[in-house]
């Protein structure tokens, strides 16, 4: 979906106008009604499809709703409405629901804009049973006590700068350093598996920490590219910043009773990658970041929300022939195929729309046999996907050098 000038819109509407006419047109209440377009169709769209994936471990919840966000440069004449760190930027929140494969879009705005922020809304996403897969960026004690609350579960990585740890949730009782109680375990171990209160000193959710020991030339490599970075930037990284290396951090609020393994936890987590290939397409095949924009920011806007609703309706349809090609043959589509293969058919699609939105939907049921036929994902036999962990219950890629059984585990009640 390429970006049209201003130019080729006054060239192509049935209606005289100038230029100058059609970017006033643009305005905020041309966001506010593809906005309005957009939720209107998440809504039809979310109650019309109820298909997933039915693997098991997905079925140990609602749904898998990951949330990201991306962000890109812009005209540096737009930096009053959208700043960014280098002059200009913007940046969309994405929440991707992993089982039925359609998305949601949380907001637009510039790239400077806090992730944390942003994450204080997730709750407001998910729904009780449901788990929420986040990295960092979205990662605040605020969030998770909203998110456990609302009966939702949540796995993300863990950092000490930004959790504190207690072993209860006695006010009184003070926290607890995660490197000294792993010293203080038996140093044999290579996963840790401890159940433990993180927040803050007043707002603190009840969690397990899931500690993996790395191999040691994976934490080498930490520890030289940590250093390279310090050097960099004018500064020396202290020693307990440098033990932490040896370890691959964890956190979830999905109870030991809800009978999901360590394996099936780190396995989940890595489903979060499933976000970054749908940006991937939104920019190098929906032109997402791609604009003629160079002073109205409500055109910019626009154009971010009208390939939103393109985006939606191409995963609304890859996500009836995933399902479906998966109760066949448990084989998979390929998103990025899927997108190409609406780009190719883009020009016809419009026609049909204009025509009747009865020839419009006809058309896209015939589309969707013709995405199993020529859209499938050639699985590599040599490299596990995120899909293929879950069936096999495997650890996260980075951790194959363990060998998972009950003396492994340990669990640390004070």
């Amino acid at each position: 979906m390429d970006s049209v000038s201003l130019t080729s819109l006054a060239e192509n509407l049935s209606t005289r106008i100038s230029r100058a006419g059609i970017n006033k047109r643009f305005n905020s209440c041309a966001c506010d009604f593809l906005q309005g377009v957009y939720s209107h169709l998440f809504a039809v769209m979310s109650n019309a499809h109820k298909n997933s994936l039915p693997v098991d471990t997905l079925e140990k919840f609602k749904d898998i709703k990951i949330f990201d966000s991306s962000s890109w440069k812009v005209s540096a004449s737009l930096k009053e409405t959208f700043p960014g760190y280098n002059k200009a930027g913007s940046k969309i929140q994405l929440m991707l629901s992993y089982k039925t494969g359609t998305t949601q879009s949380v907001g637009i705005g510039p790239e400077t804009g806090s992730d944390q922020q942003y994450s204080k809304s997730m709750a407001d996403l998910l729904e009780k049973n449901d788990l929420g897969l986040f990295d960092l960026g979205f990662t605040i004690p605020e969030s998770v006590y909203k998110i456990d609350a609302k009966g939702a579960f949540f796995i993300c990585r863990f950092n000490d700068t930004v959790f504190n740890v207690y072993m209860d949730d006695d006010p009184a009782s003070s926290e607890k350093d995660i490197l000294t109680l792993l010293n203080s375990l038996n140093n044999q171990k290579a996963i840790y598996d401890i159940p433990c209160y993180v927040g803050k000193q007043n707002q603190r959710t009840k969690a397990r920490i899931l500690a993996v020991r790395a191999p040691p030339e994976v934490a080498n490599r930490r520890r030289q590219k940590l250093r390279a970075q310090s050097r960099k930037k004018g500064w020396t990284p202290k020693q307990r910043t440098l033990e932490l290396c040896d370890w691959t951090f964890a956190v979830t609020n999905i109870p030991v009773e809800k009978d999901v393994s360590v394996q099936e936890i780190f396995a989940l987590y890595a489903i979060r990658w499933t976000i970054e290939i749908y940006f991937k397409q939104l920019k190098s095949i929906l032109n997402i970041h791609k604009t003629y924009v160079k002073s109205n920011p409500y055109r910019l806007k626009a154009e971010i929300l009208a390939r939103s609703i393109v985006a939606l309706f191409i995963t609304y349809c890859f996500s009836f022939a995933r399902s479906d090609l998966w109760r066949l043959a448990e084989r998979e589509i390929s998103f990025e195929k899927t997108v190409k293969y609406f780009k190719r058919h883009a020009a016809i699609l419009m026609d049909k729309f204009l025509r009747s939105i009865h020839s419009a939907v006809v058309y896209i049921q015939q589309m969707i046999p013709q995405i199993i036929l020529y859209c499938e994902k050639y699985r590599q036999t040599t490299r596990k996907n995120s899909l293929d962990k879950l069936i096999e219950q495997s650890l996260y890629e980075n951790f194959k050098h363990i060998k998972i059984n009950m003396a492994h585990r340990i669990c640390c009640l004070s």
